[in-house]
């Protein structure tokens, strides 16, 4: 009886000092780990190697095991086999999966866009050509006007503005509130949005601000007249980083459909418990 409570203590001896060391380093991985931005899955691994070296440790300090010979021995190499594939297969089926679905419609958006290529192309050169004539339009006036001796005011406004090129427009009202918002996140994703801005723990470089209560500090309208007017507004804390400026790029490869959908995404993202920047807009800012 002796002997088995000698026996008893000893196990726990082994055990609760690596316990407790497991889980303060778990702890401390996955905290410090979430602080540093890495997304939820590497918590929970860096989490998992805490509890692997809990085991591994206590394997090498658990007393030996008997020694085993014929059938005992093969029956035990064969349990152990078993029972580590179960862990390592119960383990991998916990991870996220690889679906090809998904992959699949991300790189039709892709060749999307490049389909759109020459459609932009053929838009610029057409717009390239509408310039020039509207320039010679304005010297052809200008050289009246020194012919004549006639002043400025005598030639009227000349209309210089050329028409953003669209893609074929969606009919919004056909979708869903929620085919509508999965529609804005795909293009978050297709324009790379998470580069510089993170949502829900994932992407960001923290170039930008973090989006998750964005729709409890701006309107949709707000929000639309920053992605294609960068310098209008500025979120606080971000208006001394020029190197992290936002990209001035989005009315030349966003269409109105796509900045619609991506607004509308953007204003339920209404999480309070997250920290995100609110907008500095200028005295007397008014969305035009």
């Amino acid at each position: 009886m002796s002997g088995q409570m000698a026996g008893q203590k000893s196990v726990v001896r082994i055990i609760l000092p690596k316990l407790i060391v497991a889980a303060v380093a778990g702890a401390l991985l996955w905290f410090g780990s979430g602080q540093l931005g890495f997304p939820a899955i590497f918590q929970w691994m860096f989490a998992g190697y805490a509890v692997l070296g809990f085991v591994v440790f206590v394997l090498l300090d658990a007393p030996a095991l008997k020694t085993q010979s014929g059938w005992k021995a093969g029956l035990g190499i064969v349990a152990f086999y078993l029972i580590c594939s179960a862990v390592y297969v119960t383990a991998s089926s916990l991870l996220p999966q690889f679906d090809s679905a998904h992959e699949v419609a991300g790189i039709g958006r892709k060749l999307e866009k490049f389909k759109r290529s020459p459609e932009m192309a053929a838009t610029l050169e057409m717009q390239t050509k509408e310039l020039s004539a509207k320039a010679d339009e304005i010297v052809a006036k200008l050289n009246q006007l020194r012919a004549s001796g006639a002043g400025a005011g005598d030639v009227g406004p000349v209309d210089v503005s050329v028409p953003r090129p669209q893609s074929a427009p969606i009919d919004l009202s056909k979708m869903t509130p929620e085919q509508v918002i999965e529609r804005g996140k795909q293009v978050f994703q297709d324009h790379e949005c998470y580069n510089c801005h993170k949502v829900e723990g994932k992407g960001g470089k923290k170039r930008g601000p973090i989006l998750d209560n964005i729709g409890t500090l701006a309107t949709q309208p707000q929000l639309k007249d920053k992605i294609f007017h960068p310098d209008h507004w500025q979120a606080d804390g971000y208006a001394d980083r020029k190197k992290d400026k936002m990209p001035d790029k989005y009315p030349d490869v966003m269409t109105d459909e796509e900045l619609e959908v991506l607004t509308r995404y953007l204003v339920t993202l209404k999480n309070t418990s997250v920290d995100t920047p609110k907008p500095i807009f200028p005295s007397g800012y008014a969305v035009k």
